[in-house]
């Protein structure tokens, strides 16, 4: 009987652990993944780099040059940096938000009204004028009454291919027309007239970008009912919130008092993932509404510490006395960091970035569950055999 029970016990740890070492995993590399893409555009940003900007006629500041602000993913045309000194980048949809909120200071990608409205004042689009918009492409051109300046830079499909350079040139607008396609404005050289694209284009397809300030319009753009999850997302998501039930239920299910280490650990993870959820559903839905890089760069470095701390967790499930190990690992990745900074900035004359910091939460996120673990070890608590079950297993056997 005691045989039994011991090893039925043992046969649900494991269960418990393959369930759990599998979620996890998937979480911590969803959070790492999605922090490093949000943030490559805070960390490539070149803070030398300004932009020559004017009011128009709808009473709003706008870029008067395109977009060259390297972040990923973004190309020049043809793959030639000339082409970037000429013409500005290239961006993906969700690149283009990106870039244009890494200058700070309220700029950001126009709304597809934005555009609109824009073109109105010089005559309208083709749809809303009756030169057909002729009249909107001539002021709003390189060289036009304007000073708008665009330029026809030409665009690159989701496969790779480039096209249209000197016949097109096509402008991203922040509104979505489906998950899959974002809305658009083409400077047709041919027959010289701006067009809004009817139905869109592929989001994974790159144009140019202009950017325009003013956090008002930033925040009507972005707001609570605009907010479309991607699929990917909405996985990540659901994954987290159906990890931390699992861990959450299991932990409350517990009778035993005082609480094992293994059971903490569930308590733990349910309140670590709860956080990653609480994080994640605050960018998507109010991120576009942050003012401050230093607002920005607390929120991911938060995000860090979380996905550092699911790191930690894991590392209990897969063996019981990884604490220490962990530590050594978290103390290293702290310290190759710095270094690599440090390096970077003596390298390249320039001091050390700010953004470091949301990329150093990760190691002290790390170190938090271990911390704990140790500390659980020295008061009593953490009595653990090989399968990571506390002495509590030895007391039901008796």
């Amino acid at each position: 009987m005691e045989r039994f029970i011991v090893n039925n016990r043992k046969h649900k740890t494991r269960l418990i652990r393959v369930c759990a070492v599998s979620s996890l995993l998937m979480v911590a590399l969803g959070c790492l993944s999605v922090s490093w893409q949000r943030l490559s555009a805070q960390a490539q940003k070149a803070p030398a780099t300004t932009y020559p900007a004017k009011r128009m006629q709808d009473g709003k500041p706008w870029m008067t040059r395109n977009l060259d602000v390297n972040i990923m993913p973004s190309y020049c045309y043809d793959d030639a940096e000339s082409n970037c000194r000429r013409y500005g980048r290239l961006y993906t949809w969700e690149s283009a938000r990106r870039a244009c909120q890494s200058l700070g200071n309220e700029w950001r990608l126009p709304t597809d009204d934005e555009w609109r409205q824009l073109a109105k004042h010089y005559g309208g689009v083709s749809a809303d004028s009756e030169d057909k918009g002729k009249a909107a492409y001539k002021d709003l051109l390189d060289g036009g009454s304007s000073g708008f300046d665009a330029v026809l830079g030409g665009g690159r499909s989701p496969d790779g291919q480039y096209a249209r350079l000197d016949a097109h040139g096509f402008y991203w607008a922040a509104s979505e027309i489906d998950p899959a396609n974002g809305s658009f404005y083409n400077f047709a050289g041919g027959g010289q007239a701006l067009h809004r694209q009817e139905g869109g284009g592929e989001k994974q397809s790159a144009f140019s970008v202009r950017c325009v300030k003013g956090y008002q319009g930033a925040r009507r753009a972005v707001g609570w009912g605009a907010v479309q999850l991607s699929p990917a997302t909405k996985i990540l998501l659901s994954l987290k919130f159906l990890a931390s039930l699992f861990f959450g239920i299991t932990f409350l299910r517990s009778q035993q008092r005082p609480r094992t280490r293994g059971q903490i650990v569930e308590g733990v993870g349910a309140l670590v993932l709860i956080c990653a959820v609480a994080l994640d559903l605050f960018r998507e839905f109010y991120g576009g509404h942050l003012r401050s890089s230093a607002t920005v760069n607390a929120l991911y470095l938060s995000k860090q510490l979380v996905s550092g701390a699911i790191i930690g967790v894991l590392a209990f499930i897969l063996h019981a006395k990884s604490a220490r190990i962990v530590l050594i690992a978290a103390a290293a990745i702290f310290v190759g960091l710095l270094a690599f900074e440090i390096a970077y900035a003596e390298i390249r004359h320039v001091p050390v970035r700010g953004w470091l910091l949301c990329f150093v939460g990760f190691p002290v996120g790390m170190a938090i569950p271990s911390v704990v673990f140790l500390w659980l070890d020295r008061n009593g608590n953490g009595e653990v055999d090989n399968n990571g079950d506390a002495a509590m297993v030895r007391a039901t056997t008796k």
